[in-house]
Parts: structure tokens; C-alpha cells; sequence
């Protein structure tokens, strides 16, 4: 039975690949001279093909020897060394000069490898390596089937046999039930010398003089010019200290000293300040007073000379203002405060400024002041200091085999038992002492032709990757608005009416987990792994998802412990960790994960704070319990929570009175204790073929509010076997208060429903170049909802009624136009974006047929097609305006009938939706979609039926993004690391710099 492998087993399974081709040599040396060898316990030997420009047993020291161009090939695997050493009475297996194992798409390099196996311990040292999590256990696994042979085959052809029955979910990917063949020998890959990163503004301290007038503009308005210059002038200093570089952005603390003087006036634009019969006559007078501000600024490098800055913060008048007092119904003097600044560089220390300065309540914030004062300033910034030093961190090494100035100077990692062992293999060389470190000379190029150096540099560098391609990735999602909320499953949006993609994404957001997908290509490096009995341990180690280098985004990871819990978890622990973006910005990571035999992860900080007004009156607190298996197949969990937003404001407005029908409006209730707690608890499992799921989310425990205040959904899927359907999926579900959204009518409520359905999706044969799916359900069910009195008019009066339902549809897409992409390398294709952008133009159309019927007699039927046209303009690849998407979607349907319910009343009969995607600047990208009811007899003309906008940075590895949906009330802040498959080695990726003996980093 083969070994399931984790991040805990896998690279000692790497090593059991080399001990087999260990021990098979030792085979071959016995049948040299069996009567020299002390009776042993051997593994069974495979067969070895072993060449080397020298190889041989040595009898009196008990070892063999195999020096200079070592390849050992064993079941498809392959290791390549300078030298390799087997010690029959220590039982120690010694690999020692660009090191290389290989088999499948596993790739692991070192300059040395050793392993006792006695002890069951061992070391690699300056270890680089490249591991693929969807055939690990395949590659890994001696006896796994090699491509081509009968076994392989055999293998393949039963998995495209089951692909065709059960077609894979889009973006699932299919493990593959082969080994890959081996490439020609590679030489060992080396760490690109690059000129190094260096910041192209690195002074931290900057020093403002100010000067400027007021205006009577809004906020708003400043940005227009739109308002009129007051009598009231300021002037001060300011000062400036940079937090975080991270070019293009820098984050800084801000803080200013103003001196204003303002003359009399009767000139006012606004006089809210003053009663109404007095307004004709109000006036200020002159004034003088101080103000201070201070706040944390966001500054955005948009050319090395322009920069645009955002300041948020406070400020304090010294006394208030006659202005703000007469003009405004309420005025303090201690008020939020916001800058928007422009800066124009005219050499690296001295540059012009113009700042909007804005004072105000922020919306009532502040004391239940909305308005304030807002001015025009211009400025002379001078920067000025030296950077502060960065931590020094372990460096790593190229390995042996690669160019290295400074190994000479640099101490052995190893313990000194182990260095005496090292000098028993490798010689008086080994005892070799350090050199001194040479210094490094500082450069004369300015930090902007420094920059330019490195990117020619990266442009000139054979990344030794081919055939990239994305996969699916990891998103952390972390959403605000309507909480947990219970919308339509990924099939249910892909056939329906079509949509732009953006709408999809929303619809999508069923029971949404903050972590979703996975990241299976692995880069990993580290200066030494110590192999345990328990695991693996390593002072520093450090793993990419990007195939190219220099990683645009890694883990970085201090004095490392991995061991493996009884359950088969995975601990891995560490003293620091961080995930570098651009190796400029760190962001902290859990000191601990937890991966699963699943491969699903669970963090040690199960606190979160979250958000949902509609349930939960807004925020609270919830404590994710460990979970609990229940049998082999089986797992529990519970999330408790705390109402924080109940608890401050005493009282909660989320469910109908007492005693009143579930279908009631909702009232203010002052809070029980029960209200101020709550639970999210999920059951999930599998069983032979099937899997069932139930979810039951309370957001109070109070006697009176219990049952408006619990919502439950929960399902059983088996997969069936029927003639002429083939296999389809059957689904037996329930629900109580089950909340769905439908089109114009917006949020729905199905207060309980239980039922059966059967259902099936495949693909179509191609036609032309015409690509085609299907899917169709058929089900039965008993539901409560709320129904409506008259025509559209919705009713908080539940009908209980049977409902039959059958739909159908097919997705179909035609390319008419496609343009070619740009190479597929990290200055191509993927210089931005995680998916190689074609231009094209394409039209997709989706048919559907949607029949129901009621128990009191009422059926809602159905005929429809939707689609449209998707041009896809530009590669993402130029600085600006390079990448344009825009789609135009509408449906049209005819109906009989009118469904007796409000969630599934089908008033949308005519549809028309536009979504669009465009590059700004860079790698921000701003993505939105809208759709709106057309049909104009249904009553709901105009009505906007879903939106979504995003404003997104988006690069090759990884993308941030911040979204929000209008019509859901749905936003929140999204992270992804983008996944990729590729063939090659790659470049180690960890920055090292010669002749330095360190490695600084952020």
C-alpha cells in the first residue's frame, strides 16, 4: 500500500529513493566479495544502472566508491553526483557534489546529501528543490508505473474512461496515474547573480515647508476647483517619516504645525452655523489659531519623479473655528482629518508638493459633526538620513557545482562529528579554513540605472522553466456584508442564463470558506534540512509558488520543526514566518500550520472578527474549536461567537417580535444574554461513493428568538449508475430558513424545504470549432416560503406547497477571432498576470429550458437562450492601458405561468448585462460588471439585478484585491496565490548577494 506523503514525509521519501539505489549498490558490491561483508539485513534490491568515471568496493574499509560523473538510474529515478559513498559498518549513505535527484516532476539538488541508516538521521545541505503535489505520491513511490509501459497504459486508459462518465469540476485538476519520463541530464541550477535590489528613494526622513489658502469647496469639489478662495492663509512645517519601503509604495507616518489667519468676512457660501432669521447678516470675524495634524500616509510611485500620496488621520485646532462654526450645524475642534498630495521630484532629495487639506466629521464620527474646512497648500519637501540597517538573515549558499566567491570564507553548517566524518569521505579538503570575506564596493550608478541594470539582467536570465501553464491557486477571501449567506452552487451559475464572468463570482458565494483552493508547484530552498526519526527540522527554509526568479512572492520561514501527529497531521512550526511580496513587503504569517491528511490547512489563530448586519446586528467575534473526527470519514466542527455589536449598543434589530409569524417585518428587542452568543457548526463526511454535508448557523440562543434566529441546510449526494443516463448525481436535501437571492426581487427567504433531486453534467462532441456542455436537473420538493397577493407584489405570508422542477441547459462557446500570445516567460506573458492574455473575440450562447409545477395547481414554464459577445483587447504586458475584457451579455425567455413563490418567480424575462475589465497603471486593474431587468411589461424595468467592482493588483504569483457588490451588499478583501505547472528546474530564488556573507531582507 503505498505511503501517503505530506509536507512532513516528503523529503525523507526522496531520500528512501536514494537509500533503494544504496542499497542495490551494495548488492552489486557484495556479488563482488560476498566473504568481506558482515551478515546484514538488506532491502530487496532493484534494478540499478550505475555509471561513473570511477567506481569500486572497498573490502578492508567496508565502502563503495563511485567518483566523477556519478548517474545512478533506479525505477525511473535518477541521481547524479560527484561522488557518492556507501559505508556498510556505519550504515552511512554519502552524496557529495551537485547532487541531483529526480524522478517524475520531483526535483530535488544539494551540494551534499547524507543519511544514516542506523539512526535513521540525516542532513542536506544547500538544498533547492522543486516539488509537485499532484503526483508526489506517484513520483515518489518506486513501484509507480512509468509512462509507456503496460501498466501505465492500462492505468490511463481506465482514468479517461471515468473522465468521460464524471467530468472534472472546471479548474479541478487531474492528478495524472503515470511517471512522467525522465528529461536529458541537467547541470545543477544556480542562483542568478543579479545587481541587487536597492530602493530608488531611500532617504526615511523628509522635512515640508507650507504654504496656502482655504476655500469654501466641499471635499468633493477640491478635486475640481470648483469652490472659492476664502480669506483664511496657513503656513508650517511638516515632517515625514517613511515606515516601509516597497517601491512603488512607500507607507509613512505624516505630522504637521499649521499657523492660520483669517480675515473678517460676510461672504459666505454656507451659514448653517447661525439661526435662520440671521443667516441674511452672518459674518466671521478674523482669527488666528494653531493646527496640528498627524496620520499614516500611503504613497504611490507612479513615475521614479511622480508620486501620488493619501494621508488619514486627526487634527486639532487650538481653538474652533469662527468659519467651521458658522458655517456648519455642528463644528469641533478635534476632527478626522484626510490629504490627498501630488509630489514632483526634482532631484533624489528635493521636490514641489501640492497637498488638499480636508478636516471634517467624517459622517458624524465625530461628535455627530459632517462638515469642516478645506484648503490648498504648497510645498518644498527635503529628504534626508540613511536607511536603517536590515536584519540580517541565514544566507543560502549555491551549492557545489556552481560558481560561489565567497565559499572559501564561509563555516561548514555541519557539527564537528560530522566534519570529521566529512573529512574521512572527502579528504585533507575538507579542513580547509575559511578565507577572509572580501568587501564589497559600493556602486557609482544612481539607484534608477541600478534598477534598469536589474531588469536588463532578469530580461537576459535562461530561467530553465517550459511549458507554464496556471492552475487553479489558494484565495484567502475575507468578506463583509451579509454573513454565510446561502446563494447558487458553482454549476448552477455556469449554466445558467449567461452573465459576465465578474456577476458569476458573487452568485458564487455559497457558504464561501476564507481559504479555498490549493497551491501544488512548490519551489523550496534552505541552507540545510536535518532529517529526524520525527520529521525534519531546518534553521531557515523557504518555499515560492512562482516558476520564474527573482519570486515575485515567497514564504519565508526561521528555525523550522515539521513532525507528524498520530492522526496523520502535520505540525509545522516555526519561530518566524513571513510571506514576502516582491522581497520588499513582509507580511506576518501563523507561526504554526496544521496540514491535514486532507491537505486542507487550519492555522493556530482561530480567532477572526467578522461581519454580518442583516443576522448579527454587525460585528462580532468567532473562536474556530478544533475539529473533531468522527470515524474515518467523518469531521465536526464548531465555531462559537460573541456579539460585539449587540453587546455595545444593548439591543438588536434582526428578528420579528416574539410570539409573531416567521413571515413578520423585523423590531428593536433590547438583548437577552442568549443574544449576545452564537454558533456556526458543519458536519461533513463521505461514505462508499457518497458525501453528505449539513451546516447550522445560530446568531442567538435566546428562548424567544431561537427559532428566527437558526438557519440550517444540509445534503446527501450519491452517485448512481442508470441506464441511458449514465451516472448521475442524486441529491437528497433539507433546509430551514434558507436564504437565496433572485434577480429584481433581491433577497429571498425559504423558510424550510426538503426534497429530492437528480442531476448531470458532460460534455458535448465538438462541432466545428463550436465547444458545448450540458447540464440538467430534475427534482421534487416541499417548501414554505414567502408567496405573493397579487401581480409582483410580494407578501410576508408563507405558502406551503409541493414543487416539481426540471431544467436544462447548454453552454456553448464560439471562437470567431483569436489573436497569438506573447512567450510564455516572466517578461512575456506572465509579467502581470497569472494567465497568459490572448486577444480574441468569442461568442458564447447558453439555451435553457426551466418547467415547474405546484401542488395548488400553478406550473411556471420556461424557454429561454442568453449569450453574447467577449473581446479581449491587448497582452497585460505594457505599463498602461494594455489589457482590455469587456463583455455584453442579455437574455430573453417566454413564460406561462406565475410561480406561486417569491424566490424562484421568474420576473426577469429579459436581461442585459455588461461587464468590463481594464489595466490601469501597472499591475492595478480595475474590474466591475452590471446587469439590469429589460423586460418591460414585468414591472421591474430597470432594476438592476446583480453588480460587482473590484479594484485589483494583480500580478504573476499573486493578486490583492478589494470588491464590493451593491446589490448584495457584499464586499470585502481578497488575497490569492496563483498555482502553475511547468517543466524544469528553475532558478533558486532566494535572493543571495557575493562577497556580502549576508543576506539582508525586508
Amino acid at each position: 500500500m503505498r505511503q501517503r506523503l505530506t509536507a512532513h514525509n516528503l523529503v525523507p521519501a526522496a531520500i528512501a529513493m536514494l537509500l533503494s539505489v544504496g542499497n542495490a549498490s551494495i548488492s552489486h558490491a557484495q556479488e563482488a566479495a560476498p566473504s568481506q561483508l558482515a551478515p546484514q539485513k538488506q532491502l530487496a534490491p532493484l534494478e540499478l544502472e550505475l555509471k561513473a568515471d570511477q567506481q569500486g568496493y572497498d573490502a578492508q574499509l567496508q565502502r563503495f566508491v563511485a567518483t566523477g560523473n556519478v548517474v545512478a538510474v533506479l525505477a525511473g529515478g535518477r541521481l547524479q553526483a560527484d561522488r557518492l559513498e556507501y559505508d556498510t559498518n556505519s550504515r552511512v549513505l554519502w552524496a557529495r557534489g551537485s547532487v541531483i535527484f529526480q524522478r517524475g516532476n520531483q526535483y530535488i539538488q544539494a551540494s551534499e546529501i547524507r543519511y544514516n541508516l542506523l539512526q535513521g538521521e540525516g542532513e542536506l545541505e544547500n538544498v533547492y528543490g522543486v516539488i509537485d503535489l499532484l503526483t508526489n505520491q506517484l513520483d515518489l513511490d518506486p513501484d509507480g508505473p512509468l509512462q509507456g509501459s503496460p501498466e501505465a497504459v492500462a492505468a490511463e486508459l481506465k482514468q479517461r474512461r471515468e473522465l468521460q462518465l464524471n467530468p472534472p469540476k472546471p479548474g479541478v485538476q487531474v492528478s495524472p496515474v503515470s511517471v512522467a519520463p525522465l528529461p536529458a541530464p541537467e547541470a545543477l541550477s544556480c542562483p542568478p547573480n543579479l545587481p541587487p535590489l536597492v530602493s530608488r528613494h531611500p532617504f526615511p526622513w523628509a522635512i515640508t515647508a507650507w504654504g496656502g489658502q482655504m476655500t469654501d469647496a466641499t471635499f468633493g469639489e477640491t478635486f475640481t476647483v470648483s469652490g472659492s478662495p476664502r480669506p483664511e492663509y496657513l503656513g508650517g512645517i511638516g515632517f515625514n517619516r517613511k515606515l516601509l519601503d516597497a517601491d512603488p509604495f512607500d507607507l509613512e507616518l505624516d505630522g504637521n504645525l499649521f499657523f492660520h489667519t483669517g480675515d473678517s468676512s460676510n461672504n459666505l457660501r454656507y451659514r448653517k452655523g447661525v439661526p435662520e432669521d440671521q443667516r441674511e447678516f452672518a459674518f466671521i470675524n478674523n482669527q488666528q489659531f494653531w493646527e496640528v495634524t498627524f496620520g499614516i500616509g500611503l504613497r504611490w510611485w507612479i513615475q521614479p519623479w511622480l508620486s501620488l500620496g493619501v494621508v488619514e488621520g486627526v487634527s486639532f485646532n487650538s481653538t474652533l473655528s469662527n468659519y467651521e462654526k458658522v458655517s456648519w450645524l455642528n463644528s469641533s475642534q478635534f476632527l478626522n482629518y484626510l490629504a490627498v498630495e501630488l509630489g514632483v521630484e526634482l532631484n533624489p532629495q528635493w521636490s514641489m508638493v501640492g497637498r488638499i487639506h480636508h478636516r471634517s466629521g467624517a459622517y458624524g464620527t465625530y461628535g455627530g459633526v459632517y462638515e469642516g474646512s478645506n484648503g490648498y497648500l504648497l510645498g518644498a519637501r527635503y529628504r534626508f538620513g540613511s536607511p536603517a540597517t536590515k536584519r540580517a538573515q541565514l544566507e543560502n549558499p549555491p551549492p557545489l557545482g556552481c560558481p560561489d566567491p565567497d565559499r572559501a570564507s564561509r563555516q561548514p553548517l555541519l557539527p564537528l562529528d560530522e566534519q570529521l566524518e566529512a573529512v574521512a569521505f572527502d579528504g585533507p579538503s575538507a579542513q580547509a579554513a575559511p578565507a577572509p570575506i572580501p568587501e564589497r564596493q559600493a556602486s557609482k550608478l544612481s539607484p534608477a540605472q541600478q534598477l534598469a541594470q536589474r531588469r536588463a539582467a532578469i530580461a537576459d536570465l535562461d530561467q530553465r522553466v517550459r511549458d507554464v501553464q496556471p492552475r487553479l491557486g489558494l484565495t484567502v477571501d475575507r468578506s463583509f456584508g451579509k454573513n454565510e449567506f446561502s446563494a447558487l452552487t458553482g454549476t448552477e451559475t455556469a449554466y445558467g442564463p449567461a452573465t459576465p464572468a465578474q456577476l458569476q463570482q458573487i452568485q458564487n458565494k455559497k457558504n464561501q470558506k476564507l481559504i479555498s483552493g490549493s497551491v501544488t508547484h512548490w519551489r523550496f530552498q534552505a541552507p540545510q534540512v536535518r532529517l529526524t526519526p520525527e520529521g525534519w527540522t531546518a534553521a531557515r527554509a523557504s518555499f515560492s509558488n512562482d516558476p520564474f526568479t527573482p519570486a515575485q512572492v515567497w514564504v519565508d520561514m526561521e528555525n523550522v520543526k515539521s513532525k507528524q501527529e498520530l492522526d496523520g497531521t502535520t505540525v509545522i512550526e516555526s519561530a518566524r514566518n513571513r510571506l514576502l511580496l516582491e522581497n520588499k513587503i513582509p507580511v506576518p504569517l501563523p507561526t504554526t500550520f496544521r496540514i491535514k491528511p486532507t491537505q486542507e490547512q487550519e492555522v493556530e489563530n482561530r480567532w477572526s472578527l467578522k461581519n454580518d448586519n442583516l443576522d448579527r446586528d454587525g460585528l462580532f467575534v468567532q473562536y474556530a474549536l478544533p475539529e473533531v473526527r468522527l470515524g474515518s470519514a467523518t469531521v465536526f466542527s464548531l465555531k462559537p461567537q460573541f456579539m460585539l455589536q449587540r453587546a455595545f449598543e444593548g439591543s438588536t434589530n434582526s428578528y420579528p417580535a416574539p410570539r409573531a409569524s416567521a413571515g413578520s417585518g423585523t423590531v428593536s428587542q433590547s438583548n437577552t444574554v442568549g443574544d449576545l452568543f452564537g454558533a456556526l457548526a458543519l458536519l461533513e463526511g463521505s461514505f462508499g461513493n457518497g458525501r453528505f454535508y449539513a451546516r447550522a448557523d445560530v446568531s442567538s440562543f435566546s428562548d424567544q428568538n431561537l427559532s428566527n434566529a437558526t438557519r440550517v441546510v444540509g445534503e446527501i449526494l450519491e452517485p448512481l449508475k442508470l441506464p441511458f443516463l449514465g451516472k448521475p448525481l442524486a441529491r437528497l436535501f433539507g433546509a430551514y430558513r434558507f436564504r437565496t437571492w433572485n434577480g429584481s426581487l433581491g433577497e429571498q427567504d425559504i423558510y424550510s424545504a426538503y426534497g429530492v433531486s437528480l442531476e448531470k453534467q458532460a460534455s458535448l462532441p465538438t462541432l466545428g470549432k463550436v465547444e458545448s456542455s450540458y447540464f440538467w436537473r430534475a427534482g421534487v420538493g416541499n417548501y414554505q416560503s414567502n408567496d405573493f397577493v397579487s401581480g409582483n407584489i410580494e407578501s410576508n405570508n408563507f405558502a406551503d406547497l409541493w414543487r416539481a422542477n426540471f431544467y436544462g441547459a447548454i453552454r456553448a462557446n464560439l471562437p470567431i477571432w483569436s489573436g497569438k500570445a506573447l512567450p510564455l516567460s516572466s517578461e512575456g506573458a506572465y509579467r502581470y498576470s497569472g494567465v497568459a492574455v490572448i486577444p480574441g473575440l468569442s461568442f458564447n450562447f447558453v439555451p435553457f429550458l426551466n418547467l415547474s409545477a405546484y401542488g395548488g395547481g400553478q406550473n411556471q414554464n420556461l424557454v429561454g437562450i442568453s449569450g453574447g459577445p467577449v473581446i479581449t483587447l491587448g497582452h497585460f504586458n505594457r505599463p498602461m492601458f494594455d489589457y482590455t475584457r469587456l463583455s455584453l451579455f442579455g437574455s430573453l425567455a417566454a413564460k406561462s405561468g406565475e410561480s406561486p413563490f417569491a424566490f424562484d418567480r421568474y420576473v426577469d424575462t429579459a436581461t442585459l448585462g455588461v461587464g468590463l475589465t481594464q489595466q490601469l497603471v501597472g499591475p492595478l486593474v480595475l474590474d466591475g460588471a452590471v446587469s439590469y431587468n429589460v423586460a418591460g411589461g414585468s414591472g421591474y424595468y430597470g432594476d438592476v439585478t446583480n453588480s460587482y467592482v473590484e479594484l485589483r493588483w494583480q500580478r504573476r504569483a499573486y493578486e490583492v484585491g478589494f470588491y464590493y457588490s451593491p446589490y448584495t451588499g457584499i464586499g470585502g478583501i481578497k488575497f490569492k496565490l496563483n498555482d502553475f505547472g511547468f517543466r524544469g528546474p528553475g532558478l533558486p530564488f532566494v535572493p543571495y548577494e557575493p562577497s556580502t556573507g549576508v543576506v539582508l531582507g525586508p
